[in-house]
């Protein structure tokens, strides 16, 4: 078998196994989204898809062209739950959402709490807060936001 008969039988492999999951794949996803005329329901229903998925990157970009900001905002609250910064900030932005310095500190102790010391951080970075060294070996960021005057179990809110 030639080259691009095995790359042809792999790429609908790909494309049956993406059916069956119920999403599109990475060159189908590209070419609806670059779409000028496509319906908002039709881009809801790929975010859902990919949010049940748990694909929640790619659900961003669907609710994000179809302005389902609803949408967003519960996977703003997920970006929370999961201490996953990336996430957070891309959604923020979108939503024009500019986080306080409680919001990012109670991020970075949630994604500490997770062992995302990375996420973590980074989150107490955007508060402020410069830790010591020790305390990114030793799982101790927020006793260290507390040293600089803060309360890092404060509840996120938006604005």
């Amino acid at each position: 078998m030639g080259r691009e008969a095995r790359d042809s039988d792999n790429h609908q492999l790909g494309r049956e196994w993406n059916l069956k999951r119920g999403i599109l794949n990475c060159l189908e996803k590209r070419d609806l989204l670059n779409q000028s005329a496509v319906s908002v329901e039709m881009l809801r229903e790929w975010g859902e898809r990919f949010e049940q998925s748990g694909m929640l990157y790619d659900a961003v970009d669907f609710f994000k062209k179809a302005y389902a900001n609803e949408a967003l905002e519960r996977l703003l609250d997920t970006a929370r739950e999961d201490g996953d910064l990336f996430l957070y900030q891309k959604i923020a932005k979108i939503l024009k959402i500019d986080p306080s310095r409680d919001e990012w500190i109670s991020l970075g102790t949630r994604a500490e709490e997770l062992g995302k010391t990375a996420f973590a951080r980074q989150a107490y970075r955007l508060a402020g807060i410069e830790t010591s060294a020790g305390a990114w070996g030793n799982g101790d960021l927020e006793s260290e936001a507390r040293k600089d005057g803060v309360t890092a179990r404060t509840e996120l809110t938006r604005h």
